[in-house]
């Protein structure tokens, strides 16, 4: 299967060697090895851990109410150091909102809340 633009790439390098297969990513026009691994699944894993920690939004992949507050939350609590009540009362927000949890970012609008 193919993976989307941005990902990284897994090669099989040459040779008799100890680990073959490395993954890859592009930096100003250039390849550059991050990783060296035994198998190609390893491999696999680590690309897809290495996606997901360094948030790379993928093509096709639309951001949601919820995915944004999760990400933003610990964000501004780090920033700011808000009161516990302050942190309480954003979630009870945050419930009232139940039906645009699952919504992409791209449809919201005022008139969707009022409309639900």
């Amino acid at each position: 299967m193919r993976k989307p633009n941005g990902y990284g790439s897994i090669k099989k390098l040459s040779g008799n060697r100890r680990r073959p297969f490395v993954f890859v990513i592009t930096q100003d026009g250039k390849q550059k090895a991050i990783e060296y691994f035994c198998t190609q699944t390893e491999t696999e894993i680590y690309a897809a851990d290495y996606n997901k920690k360094n948030n790379k939004i993928l093509h096709g992949h639309e951001t949601t109410f919820d995915e944004l507050f999760y990400r933003w939350l610990p964000f501004y609590i780090d920033k700011h150091q808000p009161s516990k009540s302050t942190i309480n009362s954003y979630h009870n927000s945050y419930k009232h909102c139940l039906s645009l949890h699952e919504m992409p970012l791209k449809k919201l609008s005022i008139t969707t809340y009022r409309t639900l």
